[in-house]
């Protein structure tokens, strides 16, 4: 069971490299038991890297994620 589990975290680890490339990844250690919060990836245009995140929330159930493009404020 435990080997079957281990192929499939491999797969996922290798879909998300892939899905975030070339986006740095910080892989942490497993806990003895699956605890505490729960984390989605959510994977981005390619543009989003230059911008800065400006807010984040939920709206009926949507995640709304808003970013700034510092170049455009810049050249205001």
């Amino acid at each position: 069971m435990i080997k079957e589990w281990k192929i499939e975290q491999d797969k996922y680890l290798e879909e998300t490299e892939t899905t975030f490339h070339p986006l740095p990844l910080k892989k942490l250690r497993r806990f003895p038991t699956d605890i505490g919060e729960v984390r989605n990836f959510i994977p981005l245009p390619a543009i989003a890297q230059i911008m800065s995140l400006e807010k984040a929330k939920l709206l009926n159930g949507e995640l709304h994620i808003y970013f700034i493009d510092e170049r455009w404020k810049q050249e205001k």
